[in-house]
C-alpha cells in the first residue's frame, strides 16, 4: 500500500491507494493522479529555486522521456546539469517527476508539467 499527496481543486490532500480504487479511479487514473503528484512536487522544488522557471520552458518541445526535452535539460542545458544544480540525490529527479524512462507514463507527465506551466502563466 502507499499513499500519494496531490491537489483536488485548491486542496492538497493525501489518498491511499486503497481509497483511489474507492473513489473509483481505475488504473489509468491512478497512474494520471501519480504522474500530477510528481509534477507538483517538481514544480514546488522549482519554484523555490527560480519563481520565473515555467517562462523557459518550450512546452511543445517538453518530453520527460528524454534528458535534453526534459525541464531539467531545458532549463540547465542537460538533465545532468539540472540535478546537480539543484543537488538532487539518488531517484529524486524521476520522484520529482522531471525524468521518466517509460514513454507512456512520459506522456502523462508531459502533460502534468504542461498543466502546472499553464497554470503559473494564467496566473501572473
Amino acid at each position: 500500500m502507499y499513499s500519494l499527496f496531490g491537489f483536488i481543486g485548491e486542496d492538497l490532500v493525501m489518498l491511499t491507494e486503497m481509497e483511489l480504487r474507492e473513489l473509483g479511479i481505475g488504473h489509468e487514473g491512478r497512474e494520471r493522479y501519480v504522474a500530477n503528484t510528481l509534477a507538483v512536487g517538481g514544480a514546488a522544488v522549482l519554484d523555490s529555486k527560480d519563481s520565473e522557471w515555467y517562462k523557459r520552458i518550450d512546452t511543445k518541445k517538453l518530453d520527460t522521456s528524454t534528458t535534453s526535452k526534459c525541464i531539467l535539460g531545458q532549463l540547465y542545458g542537460s538533465h545532468d546539469a539540472g540535478v546537480e544544480r539543484l543537488a538532487l540525490k539518488g531517484e529524486m529527479d524521476a520522484m520529482l517527476g522531471f525524468i521518466c524512462s517509460n514513454r507512456t507514463h512520459a506522456t502523462m507527465l508531459d502533460a502534468a508539467w504542461k498543466y502546472e506551466i499553464d497554470r503559473r502563466l494564467q496566473a501572473r
